[in-house]
């Protein structure tokens, strides 16, 4: 069996073998193996800056932020159910986030689907969320070396990760610390794994939905114009 014909051989064949692999896919689509090892990684690093977050600083910072006032008391207990969280708690964020990365990945496939669709493709919504889900990729190996840089650091913000503050794969890396969480979020949008991932959707959906480069090119130049304005919000947010 060929690398690409595999759920799992396709973790490896759309990095290295993306125009056989994209061919593969539009013949079998498979989603479900990807989308468990995405959605693995994506709340497996969630959690891990959540335990490496500054807790104190962080609510503090958020509380003022929107003209919150709080005794020593209620920051201490707030501290305290954000560093100790019950058992329950854990197990319940956890899911949650597993259901949320599910969800994030859903709705982007979609918006290629609908895009292709208007345009008179005839690709069903399982080859999208295929293509969508292995063109993603990259996003996976960036996530696996972030994890060693948290690890490395006593402490980190959630801030850091949509400014590229963690891995210098991108130009924000360069600015100062004294610039702006959105001036840094728009520049880490063209983290050299998110620009692969933009170049896996265009060969992705050239042969999946059966549409020219063009096409494609404009379908994920659009979407990844829409990430960062999600980035920017978010970073802003969180800055």
């Amino acid at each position: 069996m060929a690398l690409e014909d595999s759920s799992f051989g396709r973790l490896l064949g759309a990095l290295v073998s993306p125009v056989k692999t994209f061919q593969s896919i539009a013949q079998r689509p498979t989603w479900i193996v990807v989308m468990v090892v995405m959605a693995l990684l994506g709340t497996g690093i969630g959690q891990l800056v959540n335990a490496r977050t500054d807790q104190r600083a962080m609510i503090q910072k958020q509380v003022t932020k929107f003209g919150g006032n709080l005794t020593d008391k209620q920051l201490d207990e707030a501290v305290e159910r954000a560093e100790h969280p019950k058992p329950v708690v854990r197990v319940f964020s956890i899911v949650v986030g597993l259901v949320f990365q599910g969800i994030f990945y859903l709705f982007p496939a979609f918006l290629f689907w609908l895009i292709f669709k208007v345009t008179g493709s005839e690709m069903p919504f399982k080859a999208s969320l295929s293509t969508y889900l292995y063109a993603s990729l990259p996003a996976g190996i960036a996530i696996l070396l972030t994890i060693p840089v948290v690890l490395s650091r006593a402490s980190v913000l959630p801030v850091e990760a949509m400014t590229g503050g963690l891995l210098a794969s991108s130009p924000a890396f360069l600015l100062p610390e004294t610039a702006s969480a959105s001036m840094k979020a728009v520049l880490a949008t063209f983290d050299v794994f998110n620009l692969w991932t933009v170049v896996l959707y265009v060969i992705g959906y050239r042969i999946v939905a059966r549409v020219s480069t063009s096409a494609a090119v404009f379908a994920a130049v659009l979407l990844f114009l829409l990430g960062m304005g999600v980035r920017v919000g978010m970073a802003a947010f969180l800055g």
